[in-house]
């Protein structure tokens, strides 16, 4: 009889043990975006692409939305036409188009979330706040969360946990989410609309449940939890 060679064997050894080790392929990339800006603008363009590229880290660590880097010298779009195009091109799944100003102490925007491939606008969004850290980077985290909730329908979820005794497992139905190590957990995850079972345990303690209602954007789910000893 002939002999199969191992090299051919392991391939097919692996292939077949893929469902049982709980490997599965990718079957969907992430949505991709971009942002494209207004020109001419009111505000200095390295404050803009400060804005932007923090939206840019807000996206990408949301886990729902790839964003596509643009080049700063080709960021600025004279009308929203010419942008949708050039997102086109790019092969972009949404693409936001947004104009910002400034004026003395505070800074705005108007932004268009549209679908380059069929051109349909998804929303509108307008906001303001005074020209400082902590209020700027409270509007650009509400804004990619309603841009994240307006694309793909998940809802910006804000979860702060401390517990007794710390490093307590943090769980989201069966998925481990993180610990609450000596400061507490926190982290801000996007989820579809629904309910949720929470779960904090340790080990030689009773577990802590509790079901979350995800509906309103954001929803914020803030504890403090005090295990029993078994």
């Amino acid at each position: 009889m002939r002999k199969i060679p191992w090299s051919k064997i392991v391939p097919i050894f692996i292939l077949l043990c893929l469902p049982s080790m709980g490997i599965t392929a990718e079957t969907s990339e992430q949505p991709s975006i971009m942002v494209l800006l207004k020109s001419p603008s009111t505000i200095p363009a390295q404050k803009s692409m400060k804005l932007i590229d923090a939206t840019y880290e807000i996206f990408k660590a949301s886990g729902v939305l790839k964003p596509i880097p643009v080049d700063p010298k080709i960021r600025f779009w004279p009308n929203l036409l010419a942008a949708t195009r050039y997102s086109e091109d790019k092969q972009a799944s949404y693409m936001v188009y947004m104009d910002i100003a400034k004026r003395k102490k505070t800074i705005s925007y108007y932004a268009i979330l549209i679908d380059p491939n069929t051109n349909r606008i998804m929303g509108n969004y307008t906001d303001k706040w005074s020209d400082q850290p902590a209020t700027t980077e409270k509007a650009m985290l509400n804004f990619a969360s309603k841009i994240i909730y307006g694309s793909s329908g998940k809802i910006r979820v804000i979860l702060s946990i401390e517990s007794t005794p710390t490093f307590c497992d943090v769980y989201r139905d069966q998925y481990r989410l993180g610990n609450t190590g000596e400061n507490g957990f926190r982290r801000t995850l996007f989820w579809k609309k629904g309910y949720y079972n929470i779960k904090v345990c340790k080990a030689d303690c009773k577990d802590f449940l509790e079901k979350l209602e995800v509906e309103k954007n954001p929803t914020s789910y803030i504890k403090k939890v005090k295990l029993k000893h078994r």
